[in-house]
């Protein structure tokens, strides 16, 4: 309960907060759940499927891949700024995108209650790892260290 309440006092402070700007992004298909589980490769380390289609929907692609950098990469410059090379090199992006999406990703990270209706209700372990043992934190602190970070600076 402490993470909940962490996550109402952090939707509290930002409750006037506006991620209007995201409207005007162009939308496609996205994945929703992009992560190495639902990723099969081939013996040349080419992806050969995408799996798990579920939680698609239609919503900008750099949602997705920011999405991606964080269940991934857990926001690491390094690793991250990798990700995104090999990206950019099958699909064009905004850069600059990536940081007005990470705002919007925030306020849907800290509205999701998906994470303890898996543990809880439905008894997923696997969902028991991604909780963070000192309760809820926004996903801002670790963006901006990716952002600030020199290796993922050179990206952008």
């Amino acid at each position: 309960l402490s993470h909940i309440e962490a996550q109402e006092i952090w939707l509290k402070k930002h409750a006037n907060e506006s991620t209007n700007e995201v409207a005007a992004f162009s939308c496609q298909v996205v994945h929703g759940d992009f992560q190495s589980e639902n990723i099969l490769f081939a013996h040349d380390a080419e992806i050969s499927a995408v799996l798990d289609w579920d939680l698609a929907y239609s919503a900008p692609k750099e949602l997705d891949i920011i999405r991606s950098l964080h269940y991934l990469f857990n926001f690491s410059p390094s690793a991250s700024s990798i990700f995104l090379e090999g990206y950019s090199e099958k699909n064009s992006f905004d850069k600059s995108y990536l940081v007005k999406m990470s705002r919007y990703y925030t306020f849907q990270q800290a509205h999701d209650l998906w994470m303890f209706s898996e543990a809880y209700i439905r008894g997923n372990s696997k969902v028991r790892r991604r909780f963070n043992k000192s309760g809820f934190i926004s996903v801002e602190m670790p963006l901006k260290i990716m952002y600030d970070h020199p290796t993922f600076k050179t990206y952008l």
